[in-house]
């Protein structure tokens, strides 16, 4: 009887001191992996270039004087599959403005697969198939990676992951570029 007891004591302590330090410090948040970062301008590492789906040569410095959302993306990706809604609304609302979106498809195999992909999904914006290796130029830790340059051909902000919201923090973004036009 008194090993019982003894045993259930033990019991005891061993689940009460589990149950104390065992716990998480803080209660868990529902967040997804997120990264956003605001920059000094910063040069870019160098220019973006790749071949775009109808087959021309495309270089980003062609499209300095407008803002540009630089999307790096896969066609395996699922988060940047979800954001394609989302960079078409960015395209649509902003239409008229010094602004375009750019999908810099890596890892996604040739020119026709990534075509293929864009019509299955209605992407919007223009499309280019890009150099795998400029991801590690540009610190790509994650898919999907958007990199907002400004008129001079600067990095001031980079979204990492599935953000919530992209959309309309990306329109308030490139509005304050902009000087606040609509």
């Amino acid at each position: 009887m008194r090993v019982t007891k003894i045993l259930a004591v033990v019991v005891a302590i061993g689940v009460g001191a589990y149950a104390l330090f065992m716990r998480p410090a803080s209660p868990p948040v529902d967040s997804p992996p997120v990264v956003v970062a605001a920059f000094d301008p910063e040069p870019l590492p160098s220019d973006f270039t790749g071949v775009d789906l109808d087959g021309m040569a495309f270089a980003g410095s062609e499209l300095r004087g407008k803002v540009v959302l630089l999307d790096f993306w896969a066609v395996w990706c699922g988060p940047c599959v979800a954001a394609v809604p989302k960079l078409n609304h960015v395209q649509e609302e902003l239409a008229g403005e010094d602004f375009a979106v750019i999908g810099y498809a890596v890892y996604s195999g040739p020119g026709e697969d990534v075509q293929a992909f864009a019509d299955e999904h209605g992407i919007e914006y223009r499309v280019v198939v890009g150099d795998d290796d400029l991801t590690y130029d540009y610190g790509v830790i994650g898919y999907p990676t958007y990199l907002l340059i400004d008129q001079q051909g600067r990095q001031v902000r980079k979204y990492v992951g599935a953000l919530p919201g992209l959309d309309e923090r990306v329109i308030a973004d490139v509005r304050a570029l902009l000087g606040g036009s609509s």
